[in-house]
């Protein structure tokens, strides 16, 4: 064999083993540093968020002492990622026992957030005992007492009463930690409403009451899709 044969075989099998030792690496590189996908990316959220904490109430509103109304609590004043994640909760059918029924289920955004029957349909078909009511402008009851019967004492214990309710949505506080805990998405949510992704029924309580008290008839936010 000639020598310059020789050698071009020789850089052509130097070339081969560049080649591969460069894609093994980069095979490597891969493994040990796998792409992470956005966990909130399952969900139908805008790129920016809506304007939860400061809506522009309309002239009627501003020209009255509505403030004197407010019944959010200085603990939990609404905020943009706060009730981003209040949404989120509010249209989940994980908070129900058997994935059934969601908050949205019996306050139905097309009827004002109220229902229209009588009697609502729990999360095994039963009848609850009341109307599910409208949840427009709760913020501004200055009661500050929810319910029927007013047993909820304020907005963030109500929120978690339907979910413990036999008839409603049939469900433990404790399941729904751990049911939350296994959903991608919510330690993301609950880190950037609360500042740590540890998730309590005192949260879920309170971010369900910052978006409920974002619900106003002229809030257009509202009339997209909650997930």
């Amino acid at each position: 064999m000639l020598p310059h044969k020789k050698t071009c075989i020789l850089l052509a099998f130097i070339s081969l083993i560049s080649l591969y030792s460069f894609y093994s690496c980069k095979k490597n590189d891969l493994t040990h540093n796998p792409v992470v996908t956005d966990p909130l990316a399952a969900l139908n959220l805008p790129e920016i968020s809506f304007n939860y904490a400061h809506p522009l109430l309309p002239t009627y509103l501003r020209s009255t002492n509505i403030n004197d109304q407010d019944n959010t609590p200085a603990v939990n004043p609404v905020t943009d990622a706060g009730a981003t994640l209040g949404r989120v909760l509010f249209y989940d059918k994980t908070l129900s026992i058997n994935n059934t029924v969601a908050c949205a289920s019996c306050h139905k955004q097309a009827l004002s957030f109220a229902d229209d029957k009588a009697f609502s349909v729990g999360f095994a078909g039963e009848l609850t005992a009341r109307n599910a009511m409208t949840l427009v402008n709760t913020r501004y009851y200055p009661n500050g007492k929810f319910l029927w019967d007013e047993r909820g004492t304020s907005l963030e214990t109500q929120t978690l009463l339907p979910i413990e309710d036999h008839v409603e949505m049939g469900m433990t506080l404790d399941t729904l930690l751990n049911r939350l805990k296994t959903k991608p998405y919510y330690p993301e949510l609950f880190s950037k409403a609360f500042g740590t992704q540890t998730i309590t029924s005192e949260k879920i309580g309170n971010a369900l009451a910052q978006f409920i008290r974002s619900m106003f008839p002229f809030n257009p936010n509202l009339m997209k899709a909650g997930r």
